[in-house]
């Protein structure tokens, strides 16, 4: 059993899932009520439910769905169309069961009574304010070594996804730019309409960027300086509001190129070999083994998106904060997610059938205008896209550095806060024990963030050379890998399987065992997790060590 000792003024509180105060006397009362009425606040967001659909919405869509008519053809038709409605299910049942694990009432017993959720929570409580990926692995009692695998998975997701956007700069940008240039413009350019590669020699071509439109070298070294002179620039900003609410915009952008996709299907030509060689069972019903295996992390990457879960619910107004409403909201997002990633998976399958390729707009050729306008949009939406990932990623290495060179606390008094309380098991040491610093830090993260996820500048105590030395390092690694040779499916299937299943089936899973005990979905998600993350990361290792 557990002691907590009286504090003193200055002993650190906890309150309720890991917020920490510094220099909060506990019998002051005026204090507390002033604390009470800032946690208040902090839970009162302003989203509707229409707009925090479409917010997740907008999270959900991203460069996953865009390998989704590589990865049908490499898995079977039929069978993509299976796996892709059954993780859709696991999903929208994953997002809610995120929610309800921080929302629960105290546990009895080790694990949490069984409550109506349709009445949970209390809108002011500090369970909705609070509520963190993070701190739910405090609450489950796993403090640090939790906090390694949420912070871990969460760091290589974001990396996963800003090596994916750079591939898709890398593949469509520079090509795109160059199917809108004439075609009277492009020899006397020295450049090649139907090839990338050119023998005309002009005096244009001393023109650097007009080069870099000519070869293969040419298009990386234009993707490094857009990357360089664009996003590095963005990724240095430390207020991303602007950015998000210039992505709002990328759902129009998906329903555009799923436009685009229809209209090519019903005017492009079929190659006569394909519909030759290819009887509708290898369209429709072949189950292509073990290449489905490794595909399945293209399905898992376009839909996780459970690290934003708790932010989406803490925009909530306090009158739509329950279960009820936040289910609505996750069946309402994964519907319309799930047809516009179908739609773009089925008509770019049919296609080309076989040879649809894993980037979906570098199959198309290249002197269709509206190819070309879709390639540079896409780009465009990922150069503003990279920074939102850098900034996840970019606050968890300074959380890891912030916890590294704080001294532990010691602990000496725990305060509660209502229902939604963290019990003092899961956060609360030994008296005499130190505390982890790491919990301490990580437990204060939700403060620091407003409610559009930007940081507040009063509030970042992270050093300007600190900020910048992190920013280009992790932009330079992202860099590297991204120029390293890999395909775009390939690298959707290595994050999938390895971050996405984590982030998305085997944590929530584990967190569920440990507050409500073996239940049916929990049980459905470390089954599908384990499956996923074992047997197809083994295959997605073994394809890129074989292409290398």
């Amino acid at each position: 059993m557990r002691r907590v000792s009286q504090g003193t003024g200055d002993d650190k509180v906890v309150h309720s899932y890991g917020r920490i105060d510094e220099d909060n006397d506990p019998h002051d009362k005026d204090g507390d009520d002033e604390a009470q009425g800032e946690k208040n606040a902090m839970s009162h967001g302003t989203s509707t439910v229409w707009s925090c659909t479409v917010n997740m919405t907008n999270a959900i869509i991203g460069a996953g769905c865009i390998g989704y008519g590589g990865a049908m053809a490499n898995s079977g038709g039929y069978i993509f169309i299976v796996l892709m409605t059954f993780f859709a299910i696991l999903f929208k049942f994953s997002f809610d069961m995120l929610v309800e694990l921080v929302l629960l009432p105290p546990r009895r017993g080790g694990v949490h009574h069984k409550t109506d959720s349709r009445k949970l929570p209390d809108p002011s409580s500090a369970a909705a304010a609070t509520a963190s990926f993070e701190n739910l692995a405090i609450l489950s009692g796993y403090k640090r070594i939790g906090l390694w695998i949420v912070m871990a998975s969460k760091g290589f997701y974001s990396l996963g996804c800003m090596v994916a956007y750079i591939v898709i700069i890398k593949n469509n940008l520079a090509s795109g730019c160059k199917g809108l240039i004439p075609s009277s413009w492009l020899h006397w350019f020295g450049l090649s309409s139907s090839s990338v590669d050119s023998t005309v020699s002009t005096p244009t071509q001393s023109f650097l960027v007009l080069n870099m439109l000519n070869n293969a070298d040419g298009e990386m070294l234009a993707t490094m300086l857009v990357c360089l002179t664009v996003m590095l620039p963005l990724c240095l900003l430390r207020d991303v509001s602007l950015l998000a609410r210039f992505s709002s915009a990328k759902i129009a952008l998906y329903c555009i190129m799923l436009a685009i996709v229809v209209y090519l299907f019903i005017t492009l030509p079929q190659p006569a070999s394909q519909q030759a060689e290819l009887s509708f069972y290898d369209k429709w019903w072949d189950v292509k083994i073990p290449d489905i295996f490794q595909n399945m992390g293209t399905i898992v990457l376009s839909f996780a998106t459970a690290h934003n879960i708790h932010i989406l619910f803490r925009s909530l107004q306090p009158q739509h904060c329950n279960m009820r409403d936040w289910s609505r909201i996750t069946t309402m997002s994964m519907t319309f997610s799930y047809f516009l990633f179908l739609g773009l998976a089925l008509f770019a399958y049919m296609t080309y059938w076989d040879q649809t390729s894993s980037d979906l707009f570098l199959q198309y050729p290249q002197n269709i205008p509206v190819v070309s306008v879709a390639r540079v949009l896409l780009s465009i939406s990922m150069l503003f896209t990279y920074p939102m990932a850098m900034f996840a990623l970019r606050e968890i290495v300074t959380l890891c550095l912030d916890a590294m060179v704080k001294r532990p606390k010691k602990r000496r008094s725990i305060k509660g806060a209502g229902d939604c309380s963290v019990p003092t098991s899961a956060m609360a040491p030994l008296e005499g024990e130190e505390q982890d610093s790491l919990i301490i830090t990580v437990a204060n993260a939700p403060e620091t963030l407003d409610r559009k996820g930007a940081a507040d500048p009063a509030t970042t105590s992270t050093s300007l050379l600190q900020h910048v030395v992190v920013t280009v390092t992790l932009w330079a690694a992202s860099m590297i890998l991204a120029m390293s040779g890999a395909s775009l499916g390939q690298v959707l299937n290595l994050i999938g399987c390895v971050s996405g299943t984590l982030i998305s089936f085997i944590l929530p899973a584990i967190f569920s065992f440990r507050l409500q005990g073996v239940t049916f979905w929990g049980t459905i998600f470390m089954f599908a997790g384990c499956f996923v993350g074992i047997v197809g990361t083994w295959f997605s290792i073994k394809d890129l060590a074989t292409v290398s």
